[in-house]
Parts: C-alpha cells; sequence; structure tokens
C-alpha cells in the first residue's frame, strides 16, 4: 500500500482521477472551443471601412 502525503482537503483530485481520460479531452476541447468564440470577436483583426 502506497501512502499519499498529498494535500486534498476538497477532494478534488480524487475526483479528477475518477474521470476517464476520453471525458478529460472532451472537457478540455469543449472549454478550449468556447474560449476562442468569446475571444474571437474581441481580438478580430477586421478593419471596419466607414
Amino acid at each position: 500500500m502506497t501512502e499519499d502525503r498529498s494535500l486534498d482537503l476538497a477532494g478534488v483530485g480524487k475526483l479528477a482521477e475518477a474521470i476517464s481520460d476520453e471525458s478529460w479531452n472532451q472537457i478540455v476541447n469543449t472549454a478550449c472551443y468556447t474560449f476562442k468564440e468569446l475571444l474571437a470577436p474581441i481580438t478580430s483583426t477586421h478593419r471596419w471601412s466607414w
């Protein structure tokens, strides 16, 4: 038995270990896509012609 010396007060580490790799990939891809879509209008280099 290995001794766990990590500090995980909220139990987030155990929760993260319970999530499959495929699920993590989907969560990260969704977050990245959403972030990109939110920033696209702000960072657009489109030049307006008045």
